[in-house]
């Protein structure tokens, strides 16, 4: 199933070990050689940095997945001005997917000293979603929103929220607002095309995930989502396609099967799935029980009901979205405005997804949760929010 990608920055060392780990890469220099006495003795000292050098030397480590070297460059900038919060705003972000409890505090401080500090009050609505405090994050990321309008990760995970509520029109509101603050992002797209999944708007949901796709032709997440709502439309060998461009025959066999299982074609849902056995996957117990769930509804279909009994209206199977994987256990979507079981924002994107079995209630779309912006642009010298 899918999740909101609020981005993806998976840092899973706390603050104290990175910078233990930064400090003892500069505590020796192993074999590079050294510099010349003389040359050294004419070298003019360098200049020291200052806080606004040190919050870009932490960003760029930071997006280079340099965690300990992100994290020395911030603590260094937070001791030159303490007061600021640009610096413990980022400090935040670091904690954000490894100690959220601890990030959460980080931003709750930033929050109650600038008010103002957008980017705070994002980081703060991201902790809350990871803990499950929908209404908390709700309220941190419309604050965030009214501070900057363009807020995109904001209005991308208020979209998220909005959709798991089944507020679905205003979710495609603020899934416009980031759209316009960003269109190359491919997980707002994703996002967008799960909302119309929610809602059996299957070629607006062809025309989102195909839109992600152009932008990030790699991801599996969009082709599977596209095969889904393919496949519902019932352009099947379009479908097939699309899930064969993950690279698992088993498993887009698999997904295959689930499509025509969803749209009442049982004797095509079970030649996919024996087709998925063939591939002999790693746990053939979900595929088989998908089987049998197949053929218990193909043999009920074709049994004559009593002439008494009125015929029940077909009940509407909820669409999945994600990475559907033939080998994942079921997904079981929460009640009401918790939150599916999706990563926390990637700034917010998310979630490796799979797929329920037809064998148990299909779970709703799970939209990929933002994950936490990536820093960019020179650190201003305000005290306020970046």
């Amino acid at each position: 199933m899918m999740y909101p990608r609020i981005v993806r920055v998976g840092v899973h060392t706390c603050i104290a070990a990175a910078t233990a780990l930064a400090l003892g890469a500069c505590a020796s220099d192993g074999n590079l050689p050294r510099p010349n006495p003389a040359q050294q003795a004419q070298a003019e000292p360098e200049p020291p940095k200052s806080y606004e050098q040190h919050l870009l030397d932490g960003d760029d480590a930071r997006t280079n997945g340099d965690v300990a070297s992100a994290a020395w460059a911030y603590f260094r900038a937070l001791r030159m001005r303490s007061a600021d919060p640009l610096a413990r705003e980022r400090i935040g972000y670091l904690h954000l997917s490894g100690d959220v409890e601890q990030a959460r505090a980080i931003f709750d401080r930033v929050v109650a000293d600038n008010p103002d500090a957008a980017a705070a009050w994002v980081g703060r609505g991201l902790a809350e979603l990871s803990q499950r405090k929908i209404g908390a994050a709700e309220a941190s990321l419309s604050r965030a929103l009214a501070i900057d309008s363009e807020n995109e990760v904001a209005a991308l995970a208020l979209g998220v929220i909005n959709d798991w509520k089944k507020d679905h029109p205003t979710a495609r509101q603020f899934y416009t607002i980031a759209l316009a603050a960003n269109p190359q992002r491919p997980e707002t797209h994703i996002n967008l095309g799960i909302s119309y999944m929610f809602t059996m708007e299957f070629q607006s949901a062809v025309d989102a995930f195909s839109r992600s796709i152009a932008l990030d032709p790699t991801d599996p997440a969009a082709y599977n989502n596209l095969g889904l709502a393919l496949g519902r439309l019932r352009r099947y060998d379009e479908s097939l396609a699309a899930f064969r461009r993950t690279g698992n025959e088993a498993a887009a066999q698999n997904n295959e099967g689930y499509v025509h299982f969803l749209n009442g074609d049982y004797e095509q849902a079970i030649a996919h799935y024996e087709a998925a056995l063939e591939h002999h996957p790693d746990n053939r117990l979900l595929i088989i029980r998908n089987l049998r769930a197949a053929e218990d509804a193909l043999r009920a279909e074709q049994e004559p009901l009593p002439a008494q009994a009125p015929l029940a209206a077909p009940e509407q199977t909820a669409p999945l979205s994600g990475i559907i994987d033939p080998t994942a256990a079921p997904l079981v979507p929460p009640a009401g405005t918790e939150t599916p079981a999706a990563a926390p924002p990637t700034g917010t994107t998310a979630p490796s997804e799979s797929a329920p079995a037809p064998a148990s209630p299909p779970a709703s779309p799970a939209p990929s949760v933002p994950a936490a912006p990536a820093p960019g642009g020179p650190p201003s010298t305000e005290t306020t929010s970046d």
